[in-house]
């Protein structure tokens, strides 16, 4: 997505859109999504910063535009 140096790792990498789903599980089979949290993370260590959904959006329209360009 972008190149971001992290601050646990102290590495300079690109950068991850994700979105990570809670799921309500019934004898450990995941049943029903119920929270999703949008973040971008490290693929170095996987540490994360948490983003609002409109950001996620707006990273994600802009990196399709880019990759349409």
């Amino acid at each position: 997505m972008f190149q971001k140096e992290c601050s646990h790792c102290n590495t300079n990498h690109t950068w991850y859109l994700t979105v990570v789903k809670t799921w309500f599980t019934l004898f450990f089979v995941p049943i029903i999504p119920y929270e999703n949290m949008y973040c971008i993370m490290c693929p170095s260590c996987g540490s994360y910063i948490k983003i609002t959904k409109a950001d996620f959006e707006q990273m994600k329209l802009e990196y399709q535009s880019k990759q349409a360009s």
